[in-house]
């Protein structure tokens, strides 16, 4: 079994000092629970939708149709496609959750260890929905304001934008 590294257990330790435990299995049966555990399949298995040949990943469960929509209202900014796409697919770490839980002492290194932890279990399930595709998904380094975030971009085949993208309506 994968033990946690050092500065998981750290983290973790610092939250929930009441706990004794090493391995990963041993704090998910300290911390888990079955029902608050359900709304996690979207985290580590998100939706995911093809929208005008684009992959968006919905971790905020908007669905194909808003994805849609907000794409083409999107087009009114002049900005190039790639770059809208990409601002679809750029999550702030902070903004997932409304829940803090332990010290805000560890808050920069927990959100990146916890934007690593998303990059295997994202990038399979792009994999899984677009075979034919490859994806990048990266932590990215914290900004002012927003903190860190979790990058996904697709590198292969190259996106394109849609005909009706710079053309009038």
């Amino acid at each position: 079994m994968e033990e946690l590294t050092e500065e998981s257990l750290n983290i973790l330790r610092s939250a929930h000092p009441e706990i004794e435990a090493d391995r990963p299995a041993d704090w998910l049966s300290e911390l888990g629970g079955v029902i608050a555990s359900i709304p996690y399949r979207w985290l580590f298995w998100p939706d995911v939708h093809e929208v005008f040949g684009a992959a968006v990943v919905d971790l905020h469960g908007y669905g194909r149709k808003e994805i849609e929509r907000r794409l083409i209202s999107a087009r009114s900014s002049g900005g190039e496609w790639i770059d809208v796409v990409d601002s679809f697919n750029y999550f702030e770490v902070s903004q997932i959750f409304r829940m803090w839980e332990g010290s805000l002492v560890n808050e920069e290194r927990t959100e990146i260890l916890f934007a690593r932890l998303l990059v295997e279990p994202w990038t399979a399930r792009l994999s899984q929905v677009f075979p034919g595709r490859t994806f990048r998904v990266s932590p990215k380094a914290p900004e002012f304001e927003i903190g860190v975030c979790l990058e996904v971009r697709q590198a292969n085949p190259v996106l394109r934008p849609p005909d009706w993208w710079s053309q009038g309506e």
